[in-house]
């Protein structure tokens, strides 16, 4: 893995702020259950750590990402006309043509500036990230980062292996530059083709998510996070107990439980809304993020964002929260009509 650190190139790189929005429909695991999921709820709870989820209803994977980019625009009284790029991650796009970054780019009213697409399943937040502070890094001033996903309408509810898993989110990060040094401190991405046939999702209209190898993902998905987030952790000289939280893509309640017994982390510093919005693959991180700067990251806090995704993808991101990032998630806004 390589590892990016924006203040040893002389320009810091922030998330200046932070937007979600989760699928109109809320689904508990009685709904779920009663819609054909062959567990009962307290059985779904018990195996995912998982209470309820947001499913879309009507709205697109694309409707979700702009909200969710609306969202971080008016947190800091932002417009779209001032994005220099748009970077969209998703595994569940409305079509394969035109892209999701495209739909997104019309969607918010963007003048110009390039808008594209990314899929790197449940790291894709982290890999748009990446991308994004390096176009910091260039000279670009504003980006939006957004990871979207619909993945209810991707699976068979009646699959004990998916079908109670998924939940329907986006969360959308604008960075800009700051001070070498602060925000965004290192950033690492990696791939690996040795999961290639684990989980899988056809281009048929009638494809559904299969997962072929819920072992091997269960294991790489904890080990992989230790990995990944250890080699950041390292390249800064830190350890896991200097961190004051982690944001892992949260992926099931077994895989939370123990990626911080493998990795000696303090589970109170784990922090998941997995119980409320399962698994949001690529968006969890952002949306997990938006809802933790607003209840619990303080100023100057050190924060570890980390994921593995189907393939394998992984992906950690080291940041320092500053005071303004944590005011625009708790801004109170008043509800939009328009997105």
């Amino acid at each position: 893995m390589k590892i990016l650190e924006p203040q040893k190139l002389g320009r810091g790189v922030t998330i200046a702020s932070i937007g979600a929005q989760v699928g109109s429909q809320h689904i508990d695991n009685e709904t779920l259950h009663q819609r054909g999921y062959p567990e009962p709820p307290d059985r779904i709870t018990r195996l995912t750590g998982m209470t309820s989820r947001h499913h879309v209803a009507d709205e697109s994977t694309s409707e979700l990402a702009a909200g969710a980019c609306v969202d971080a625009l008016r947190r800091v009284d932002a417009r779209a006309e001032e994005l220099d790029q748009l970077i969209v991650s998703t595994s569940s796009p409305d079509r394969l043509i035109p892209s999701i970054g495209s739909t997104v780019h019309g969607l918010l009213g963007m003048q110009s500036g390039p808008a594209h697409s990314i899929s790197a399943t449940c790291s894709g937040f982290l890999f748009g990230l990446d991308i994004g502070t390096r176009a910091i890094l260039t000279g670009e001033e504003h980006v939006m980062v957004c990871a979207s996903e619909a993945r209810s309408t991707q699976v068979d509810i009646t699959d004990r292996s998916t079908g109670a898993l998924f939940g329907d989110a986006a969360g959308a990060a604008l960075l800009r530059p700051c001070a070498p040094g602060e925000g965004i401190l290192a950033i690492g991405i990696d791939s690996t083709s040795s999961g290639e046939d684990t989980v899988v999702l056809g281009r048929d209209r009638q494809d559904r998510l299969e997962m072929r190898d819920g072992a091997r993902v269960y294991f790489e998905a904890v080990e992989g996070m230790k990995k990944v987030g250890q080699a950041l952790l390292d390249s800064q000289s830190l350890t896991w107990d200097d961190l004051d939280w982690v944001i892992p893509h949260q992926a099931n309640g077994r895989i939370l439980k123990r990626f911080c017994w493998l990795a000696g982390l303090d589970p109170a510093k784990a922090w998941s809304n997995l119980q409320t919005h399962g698994n949001t693959s690529s968006a969890s991180i952002p949306v997990a993020l938006s809802r933790a700067l607003a209840e619990s990251i303080r100023p100057g806090q050190l924060v570890l964002l980390i994921a593995v995704g189907a393939g394998f993808t992984a992906g950690a991101a080291l940041l320092r929260v500053d005071e303004a990032l944590v005011m625009a998630a708790k801004r109170a806004l008043t509800p939009r009509e328009d997105v």
